[in-house]
């Protein structure tokens, strides 16, 4: 099991898309179907717990969008491509004594903003099974990779003194479950959760920053 973990996410992606490129050749150019879709989602950014006095510090959540584009080259089996981006998540707080920031100790008491945000393309190999027998109501499962950027940084606000300005990029895991329904042949409604292992991205301690996130997501697609 422990190996199966270490599997990295673009040897995933890499497989999803050796894998595709048979069915996409035995389906043919008419059975390929292309969609987009635009969703709404709830980004989960809870701190991990080396950081327990972080967690006043940064918001734990933030709205984020996902726009991607798809293709469907068999009744059940698509590829999607797409980028999300969360809007920037600002809070205030107050530092106290023996308090750290993303593990930094020292830092002088008092007021502070902080300002946190996640973005970044993904690639998702995407299964589709019926659920009604018109096919219109489907369950919905992927596997893929993304490949983010995690920005988080904190000033005083007496002197505008910046005293954290983290930037990191990682290549994560990414594996979703949910519900799509079409309302007709170019219309439908998607719902459905994203996991993706931010736990990737380390302080320079080697200590994860973000606890790994769980994404609620409701968007629109329409197919082509």
């Amino acid at each position: 099991m422990t190996n199966l973990l270490k599997i990295s996410s673009k040897s995933l992606l890499a497989c999803a898309l050796v894998a595709i490129a048979p069915i996409a050749t035995a389906a043919g150019l008419d059975e390929v179907k292309p969609y987009v879709g635009l969703d709404a989602q709830w980004r989960q950014m809870h701190t991990r717990h080396n950081y327990d006095s972080d967690a006043a510090s940064f918001k734990k959540t933030a709205p984020q969008a996902n726009l991607y584009l798809g293709v469907k080259f068999h009744e059940y089996v698509g590829l999607e491509v797409g980028y999300e981006a969360t809007s920037q998540a600002k809070k205030e707080f107050t530092l106290g004594a023996d308090e750290t920031l993303l593990g930094l100790p020292g830092l002088p008491t008092g007021a502070y903003k902080s300002k946190a945000s996640i973005r970044g393309w993904h690639a998702d190999l995407v299964g589709f099974a019926p659920i009604n027998e018109d096919c219109r109501l489907q369950a919905i499962g992927s596997v893929g990779g993304a490949w983010l950027r995690s920005k988080r940084s904190i000033f005083q606000v007496a002197t505008s003194t910046t005293e954290v300005d983290n930037s990191q990029k990682k290549t994560v895991l990414r594996l979703g479950l949910g519900l799509q329904q079409m309302l007709n042949d170019q219309l439908g409604w998607r719902a459905g959760i994203n996991w993706e292992n931010l736990a990737k991205f380390k302080d320079k301690s080697g200590n994860s920053i973000y606890k790994n996130s769980v994404t609620p997501s409701v968007g629109v697609v329409v197919h082509f």
